[in-house]
């Protein structure tokens, strides 16, 4: 029931973000694109509501998702998204969650790109060791410090959910790690979500 729950709360949510988006190119006078978001946005919404309808799906259901998603925001932001996944993982033998990246990499584009407009760039990678998927999204933005110092808001609806249903599937086998890519090292800007789910 309240995996149920956590998963009714992530498809308005995703929608409500999604027309803030298209609100935004509205007020800035870019109609012409707001027009095609909207026609963009319809088939990834048919996708969005048939995988959390089923709760858990394939990666590659995942990362088809992602890839359009990707698609829709480079219509209102220009960044780069590159997606490489190790060969040992079967993508269409491996379930994941519904949306479980989706939150991850709307809050790389959203706030890690904020203000880099020139060369903003997203890099998502999957490998699999010792029966658990490991997942990196990492952004070359502003990094976390500086996003809470600039008063992060956004989809932390969408960050926290995805966590408290990791907790609900996996308990503490699932683990997801936030990190400051000047922590791991200095002079390198930009966030580090890493994501390990037993398979």
């Amino acid at each position: 029931m309240e995996l149920n729950s956590i998963r009714s709360q992530l498809n308005p949510h995703f929608v409500y973000n999604t027309m803030s988006s298209i609100q935004n190119l509205i007020l800035s006078d870019r109609s012409q694109q707001a027009s095609q978001y909207l026609a963009e946005l319809g088939g990834l919404m048919r996708a969005v509501l048939n995988q959390t309808k089923k709760g858990i799906i394939s990666l590659e259901e995942e990362l088809s998702t992602i890839r359009q998603y990707c698609k829709l925001e480079a219509l209102r932001k220009s960044f780069a998204w590159n997606i490489k996944v190790d060969q040992s993982v079967d993508l269409h033998n491996t379930d994941i969650p519904a949306l479980l990246l989706q939150p991850y990499v709307e809050n790389a584009i959203i706030h890690g790109l904020r203000g880099n407009e020139v060369d903003g760039k997203i890099d998502l990678t999957i490998s699999q060791k010792n029966g658990s998927l490991d997942i990196v999204i990492q952004d070359n933005g502003v990094g976390i410090a500086e996003n809470l110092h600039r008063s992060m808001g956004g989809n932390q609806l969408g960050l926290h959910l995805n966590r408290k249903r990791l907790e609900l599937l996996y308990g503490k086998l699932a683990k997801v790690i936030v990190q400051d890519l000047n922590q791991l090292k200095k002079g390198k800007k930009g966030t580090q979500v890493s994501i390990n789910i037993p398979i």
